[in-house]
């Protein structure tokens, strides 16, 4: 079960399929990274504009989510740019 989907939420072509389908029609197969998929529509809504206050604590949490990965990544270039790194070989004799 998906639940109600947006359009450009699934990869290309189970998207195409899926929103040119009438509620109650059997989409498929068609092949995903997880095998072969049926998908029925059960239904269809009209887009409608979400207010702000539905997803303001969506947004701050992706932006919390980007501003953790962005700092995380500057401090490891920062630690790799800083390292000093020596490879020996990794054969058992010594």
């Amino acid at each position: 079960d998906l639940g109600m989907i947006h359009r450009g939420a699934l990869q290309a072509d189970l998207d195409e399929a899926v929103f040119s389908a009438a509620p109650f029609d059997v989409v498929g197969p068609i092949r995903t990274i997880y095998g072969y998929s049926l998908l029925q529509v059960l239904s269809v809504e009209s887009p409608r504009q979400i207010e702000l206050e539905q997803v303001r604590d969506a947004i701050d949490s992706q932006l919390r989510r980007e501003r953790r990965a962005n700092a995380l990544a500057e401090f490891e270039s920062r630690l790799v740019a800083a390292a000093s790194v020596e490879r020996g070989s990794l054969s058992a004799e010594r």
